[in-house]
């Protein structure tokens, strides 16, 4: 279920209707913090998601959920993967 309210988020950023993506990715986000472990990858990619999203629409709770996954990326991934760069270089743009 997740992974399709992800696919149906990325539909309306496509669009530009960046506003009927945050319910969303939110929405997702919840089901997967349900289901997964607080550091699982799902979780993470979501975040930054969420982050690139918000951070779109001015929301200055961006940078925080960038910072979090970010950090997810680093646990699971290690600090030099290229997923994890990404993450920390969306931390640094948004911040």
């Amino acid at each position: 279920m997740s992974f399709d309210l992800i696919a149906l988020a990325n539909v309306h950023v496509d669009l530009g209707d960046y506003a009927t993506a945050v319910p969303l990715i939110s929405r997702a986000l919840r089901i997967r913090e349900a289901r997964y472990a607080p550091d699982h990858l799902y979780i993470g990619y979501v975040l930054l998601f969420k982050a690139q999203v918000l951070h779109t629409l001015n929301d200055p709770t961006a940078v925080d959920l960038a910072r979090r996954g970010a950090q997810i990326m680093h646990t699971r991934l290690g600090k030099t993967h290229p997923k994890t760069l990404d993450a920390f270089a969306l931390v640094n743009r948004l911040g």
